[in-house]
């Protein structure tokens, strides 16, 4: 669509000549048609007529004195002024309602009488002196790839359109106003367009185009061209205005092709398709009117002669039934232009009595272009609680969220896509009738959410996934108007942790024929609840006498038991003791293999296997305040103390570990600083100094033991960490 810059100028317009510059027969002519056009458009609207869209309570076709009796186009009509069959007191939508003041594109609002659902409205789509220069401007049957167009001001006047505007409704009254006419979930497809002079009646076409069409380079002003093609079943519906307005014949045309892109551009041509008017008698499946007095429009609809009054003959506007006209199915159109025609062998008079065979050797003049997805999907979102794997280093979080249909057409769901990407193999789909607990899987965004989790859990119970591939959803407010999509994304624990990562999902279908539709996107937050974080260390010790070849010392072996007893991974692991040198200190067993990127020893998550590591160390006393109570014990006698005291050993060791601060939170003994989080916890034990046991080197040689390791002379028993943890 062209830029805002561009559709806001105004184009020149030449002021309407004097009678005398046409001839008297050409009076005559005009003359007449206009007489006979106007009192058709009376006869005709004196009662209900027969299968009309304009008499379906949905949008208001205005321009004709009667019934229509308000000449402004913010004044929605009453349907009970020529529907008086229908029963239904309540109004139509006007223009107005879907104008409103800015002529911003978006949805179409319900009509009050309540017979419809609004679709898609385009906006008003401004004009700027845009000609066809090549293609179009020869042969209006001519492939898309051909055309070549200009921004420059000239040409006649009354060819010089100002505004287009699209707007669709699906018909929900059931049973149908008129039989044989639309039916109840046909969309209904309303336009309007306007000229900037009235000096002369002048041909008008409608190109709706199913597959992408737009500017090639919209800052472009000569020798300009487009990107697209035609695609089989574009649809062109073909018009005039008639200087005196009234009654408006509309012709529908199809494109019909062979093969696809350049291919349908060089073997398509326009194939007539249907014919009708606001008339009984007709198809009742189009219906067109040209203003037959002046009205009051929206300033976004202004002429740049008369401002917001439009004269006779400057507006028409329209509607037909693009449902039936596809035979039945309801099209998907992605962009819309307006074009003024010239043609040797077709008039505005001729439209009303023979068919304009020959339209696609017509010529294209001024034209108007823009954006018009009739067709459009709605695509939600969850990114549900995350887990990490076994190592720690990434986790796996479920996506699911609902894929509806917004439209009137039955689409095939063509692809959802993510990024970052989906774990290969996860993606799959959940209709309507499947359900987790009792509730459908499309209920809601939470009943989705459920389905999938249900599914990459494992729970008992769990749906189904089925495949995403071409699943069909119908028009919308149908059963089977969504599907409920869930899979899984697998992220490092650097890309998704603590503030969350952003996830987004992008819907794509495509409508009958393979009609394009823009896709949707929808994103979430990705986020995962830290882990805690704790350690524990449990420590013994032993003293006894050891034989240094020249004397006897007392030496005290010590055993610790280190844990983690929170749910992340520590790595790290260190042990020190306030009397034992750190050489004299040994890891003896336990722990796990660190995953990539920690530091060993890692210590796994409590309750795996691998939370607990054990060391040994030793130490001899250097000085006498190392022993609690010195001096106030008596000689042992046999093994015991006399007295009932003794006199201990004692020391404290420490334990640290540590996590990533994406991982992990820092729970009880455990601090953050930057993004790593260490975890202390101490331990302590005191030894009884008498009586001393005799230590033999014999008896400390045990494999892999630091020497000497051993108590109690002559017993051959080792001492040994502790199996149990200190309680907490």
């Amino acid at each position: 669509m062209k830029p805002i810059d561009r559709f806001a100028v105004s184009s020149p317009f030449t002021p309407v000549p004097s009678p005398r510059a046409c001839s008297f027969k050409r009076l005559m002519v005009l003359s007449q048609l206009t007489v006979i056009l106007a009192v058709l458009g009376l006869l005709l609207h004196a009662s209900p007529a027969s299968a009309q869209v304009q008499n379906l309570c949905l949008q208001e076709l205005d321009g004709i004195v009667s019934p229509d009796s308000y000449a402004n186009l913010s004044t929605p009509e009453a349907c009970n002024l020529d529907e008086t069959t229908s029963g239904i007191t309540a109004n139509n939508n006007s223009w107005g309602d879907l104008i409103g003041t800015t002529g911003a594109p978006g949805p179409v609002p319900n009509p009050p009488s309540g017979t419809g659902t609004g679709g898609t409205f385009s906006g008003v789509l401004q004009t700027v002196p845009d000609q066809f220069t090549q293609g179009a401007s020869s042969k209006l049957g001519s492939g898309i790839n051909t055309w070549l167009y200009k921004v420059a001001a000239g040409g006649p006047s009354k060819s010089d359109l100002q505004q287009g505007a699209t707007a669709t409704y699906v018909y929900t009254q059931n049973p149908a106003f008129f039989s044989g006419g639309p039916a109840t979930g046909d969309e209904l497809l309303y336009y309007l367009v306007t000229r900037s002079s009235n000096n002369g009646s002048e041909l008008h076409g409608v190109w709706l185009f199913k597959g992408p069409v737009a500017f090639a380079d919209p800052t472009c002003t000569s020798k300009c061209s487009f990107t697209g093609n035609h695609t089989n079943g574009d649809l062109f519906l073909l018009s005039g205005f008639t200087g005196g307005g009234g009654i408006a014949t509309i012709q529908v045309f199809q494109w019909s092709c062979s093969g696809t892109g350049a291919a349908c551009d060089s073997s398509g041509s326009l194939t007539f398709v249907a014919t009708g008017s606001c008339s009984t008698g007709s198809s009742g499946l189009e219906c067109g009117e040209v203003n037959d007095h002046s009205i009051s429009v929206p300033s976004t609809l202004s002429n740049p002669g008369t401002g917001t009054t439009l004269a006779t003959g400057l507006f028409f506007n329209g509607g037909v039934d693009v449902t039936k006209l596809n035979g039945g199915l309801t099209p998907c159109f992605s962009s819309v232009l307006f074009e003024s025609i010239a043609s040797a062998s077709c008039s505005t008079a001729s439209l009303a009595t023979s068919t304009c065979s020959s339209i696609g050797n017509a010529a294209a003049k001024f034209f108007i272009f823009g954006t018009f997805n009739t067709c459009a999907i709605n695509v939600n979102k969850t990114c549900g609680q995350g887990r990490f794997n076994d190592a720690q280093t990434a986790a796996t979080y479920p996506i699911s969220g609902i894929v509806n249909n917004a439209d009137g057409g039955t689409l095939s769901l063509s692809s959802i896509t993510d990024s970052p990407s989906f774990d290969s193999g996860s993606l799959g789909c959940f209709s309507s009738a499947q359900s987790f607990n009792g509730t459908s899987c499309t209920a809601s965004k939470a009943a989705c959410e459920a389905c999938e989790e249900a599914v990459l859990f494992g729970s008992a119970g769990a749906p189904t996934p089925q495949s995403c591939a071409n699943v069909s959803l119908t028009a919308t407010g149908t059963a089977d108007n969504a599907v409920c999509y869930g899979a899984s994304i697998t992220q490092p624990t650097s890309v998704c942790i603590g503030a969350g990562c952003t996830d987004t999902v992008t819907a794509s279908a495509t409508g009958p024929g393979g009609s394009t539709i823009a896709p949707k996107m929808a994103t979430a937050t990705c986020s995962i609840t830290p882990l805690n974080s704790g350690l524990n260390v449990t420590k013994n010790c032993q003293a006894g006498l050891t034989s240094t070849g020249s004397a006897l010392e007392v030496q005290v072996n010590t055993g610790y038991l280190v844990c983690n007893e929170q749910a992340a991974i520590l790595s790290n692991v260190t042990l020190s003791d306030n009397v034992v040198s750190s050489a004299n200190i040994t890891k003896v067993s336990g722990g796990i293999t660190c995953p990539a990127g920690l530091t060993p020893p890692c210590l796994a998550p409590e309750g795996k296997t691998g939370d607990c590591a054990t060391f040994t160390g030793f130490y001899v006393p250097t000085s006498l305040g190392q022993i609690s109570g010195i001096g106030t014990v008596p000689a042992c006698v046999n093994g015991s103390l006399t007295n009932g005291t003794q006199d201990l050993l004692a020391d404290t060791a420490t334990a640290t570990g540590s996590c990533n601060s994406t991982v992990c939170t820092a729970g009880t003994g455990c601090s953050t600083s930057g993004s790593t989080v260490t975890c202390t916890a101490m331990g302590g034990a005191s030894c009884p100094l008498c009586p001393l046991q005799v230590l033999t080197n014999a008896e400390c040689t045990g494999t892999g033991m630091p020497s000497p390791c051993c108590t109690g002379a002559g017993t051959g028993t080792c001492s040994a960490p502790p199996t149990v943890e200190n309680p907490d």
